[in-house]
């Protein structure tokens, strides 16, 4: 199959992922309204925080840096979809053999539906964290949104490659359920979900900034209400270097895989 029939069937399939999430309105209404919920708790306890400090910058934040800070961190894990499922579904079936008789890549196929279905998310959920944070604040960001933006599509395919990696493990694994709860707690912690990166004690900002949790979710919240130039793009290059590590770390894992069902049958 030719390079051009390749990326016009990635992009049926994104299509195809995309308009499926809207055949779902009750569940994307219910992750739409945890999410709104959930930043409107943040928001609350920081007012509260800022209320009892009598300060109206508190920590670096302002009560809107905060608040805008809190929407954007918690984005990634609400607009994405869960894909380890389905190539958990795909191991333990069997038809995950089935593609290594095709020209196609498997993880390829698979990151096309994620992005399609991500981006539909996202076209939902990229308004209504703007509508809110702008009635709750009444003021816009200071940083950029465009970049944030970015950064947020940049996290959402990391975040895409960690759960193809899970995935896979359901070759080995019993349940790749606890894996995948595991690695969602480190990116609330190192990610700085609850509190900003900035707040932690020193080791564990080392901790955090060593790892790809801490940009995943961090940096582009961070690029909401900073305005450097610098710390945007410091952001930029490095989430683009994760990105690359952690596809050749999908690769060699799907070379793994296709190993073991080459020896052992699907």
């Amino acid at each position: 199959m030719s390079a051009a029939r390749q990326l016009r069937l990635y992009g049926t399939l994104a299509r195809s992922a995309f308009s499926h999430q809207f055949h779902s309105p009750t569940y994307i209404l219910s992750r739409i309204v945890t999410y709104l919920f959930f930043t409107w708790i943040f928001a609350e306890f920081w007012s509260f925080v800022l209320a009892t400090r009598g300060d109206a910058v508190a920590f670096g934040f302002t009560h809107n840096d905060i608040v805008w800070y809190m929407a954007v961190a918690q984005l990634v894990l609400f607009a994405s979809t869960r894909m380890f499922l389905r190539i958990d579904d795909d191991v333990r079936s069997g038809n995950i053999a089935y593609t290594l008789t095709r020209p196609v890549n498997y993880i390829a196929l698979r990151l096309a539906e994620g992005v399609g279905a991500t981006g539909a998310s996202l076209l939902l959920f990229l308004p209504l964290g703007f509508l809110f944070c702008l009635l709750y604040t009444g003021a816009m960001p200071r940083g950029s949104i465009w970049f944030c933006a970015i950064l947020c599509t940049i996290a959402s395919i990391i975040h895409m490659l960690f759960q193809v990696m899970i995935g896979f493990t359901a070759l080995w694994l019993h349940d790749i359920q606890p894996l995948y709860r595991f690695y969602q707690k480190l990116m609330l912690v190192l990610g700085g979900v609850y509190f900003p990166i900035t707040l932690y004690p020193d080791w564990l900002q080392q901790l955090s900034w060593a790892t790809p949790f801490g940009l995943l979710l961090s940096r582009p919240a961070e690029s909401i209400y900073q305005s450097d130039p610098h710390l945007m793009w410091n952001g930029f290059w490095l989430m683009s270097g994760w990105l690359v590590v952690l596809l050749a770390l999908a690769l060699l894992v799907y070379a793994r895989v296709q190993r073991h069902i080459d020896l052992h049958g699907g």
